[in-house]
């Protein structure tokens, strides 16, 4: 049976009950992986017998991921997709990608580039990068990993980047990437010509930049006091211990609104700030649909650091 499978851009691979890996399809630069297919074949070749956990596939090249935190690639390398130091196609499983063994928990092939999560939270990613897909700025493309990126806390002329950290998932695009965080944010970097970055704008990101929207949301329940006069929104931030969060937050539902505002310290984590919001003028909340609107800035040492506006339609419920 099959427990995983990957789709590359002519061809696909899926993970075995076995642990091995087949795979089919276009194999002109040897993403199959089978030593006596050249063109291509219809039919799963068995790839290779490799205690696989992972597999991932790129638009000419496939990857896996081992029990033992190791990753293997094969197919087109002309830009280093392979990991392996060299810009040589290979029609087996190259060597272990180096700085992988033993650290490597998820794995993604994009179009010519490949990113795996380590154990620390980290993502290193090799091959092409002429758009920054690898999160790293000053290369054309690298054919060994290299640490992803992320911007210093306070952009000036003497902060330096850090690496990029608390990476649970990882999902690499034609020349642009992205990862999942364990405080459920998301990070891209990468070509952002389509808007793929999530970042309201079509700028290329060379290291790892927070999607706004998974930096700070509202709490799906606004609750209201038996009174129906006031109510309680809840802001989610993810942001950085020290950071500090300044937000104005409007309910509004049909003809009636409130506003209010909330301030707080930064966790490191998940950051859940109440804001209470009173009515204005007359009438009263009502149990159901309502829209939340939030203008929020993260601040960090009192300087601006993010700052944000979005609306939510989210459910408003009554206190028990």
């Amino acid at each position: 049976g099959v427990t995983a499978i990957a789709a590359g851009g002519d061809h696909t691979c899926a993970l075995t009950r076995s642990a091995n890996v087949a795979c089919w399809g276009d194999s002109s630069s040897g993403q199959v992986g089978a030593l006596n297919v050249f063109g291509f074949t219809s039919v799963p070749s068995l790839t290779f017998a490799l205690s696989a956990v992972g597999v991932a596939a790129g638009d000419r090249h496939s990857c896996a991921l081992l029990a033992d935190g190791e990753v293997k690639c094969w197919g087109a390398n002309q830009t280093g997709q392979l990991g392996d130091g060299t810009t040589i196609d290979r029609r087996l499983a190259g060597p272990v990608v180096p700085d992988l063994k033993g650290r490597a928990v998820a794995l993604s092939a994009g179009g010519s580039h490949t990113c795996a999560v380590i154990a620390t939270g980290g993502v290193l990613c090799w091959g092409a990068n002429a758009s920054g897909q690898l999160g790293r700025s000053g290369i054309s493309f690298s054919a060994l990993p290299v640490q992803v990126l992320a911007p210093p806390a306070v952009l000036n002329v003497f902060s330096t980047p850090k690496p990029f950290a608390g990476a649970v998932t990882v999902a690499a695009g034609a020349q642009h990437t992205c990862a999942s965080t364990a405080f459920g944010g998301v990070s891209c970097w990468g070509e952002g010509a389509a808007g793929q970055l999530g970042l309201n704008s079509a700028i290329d990101q060379f290291w790892a930049v927070t999607v706004p929207s998974f930096t700070l949301n509202i709490d799906p329940s606004v609750v209201a006091k038996a009174n129906r006069r006031v109510a309680t929104a809840t802001v989610l931030a993810v942001c950085e211990e020290g950071q500090r969060l300044f937000a104005d937050v409007v309910v509004s539902q049909g003809a009636v609104s409130g506003r209010g505002q909330v301030t707080g310290e930064c966790t490191g984590g998940l950051a859940r700030l109440p804001a209470t919001v009173p009515l204005n003028g007359p009438g009263s909340f009502a149990a159901g649909p309502v829209e939340v609107s939030a203008s929020a800035e993260l601040r960090d040492r009192g300087a601006v650091v993010e700052t944000q506006r979005w609306t939510r339609r989210v459910n408003l419920v009554f206190a028990p």
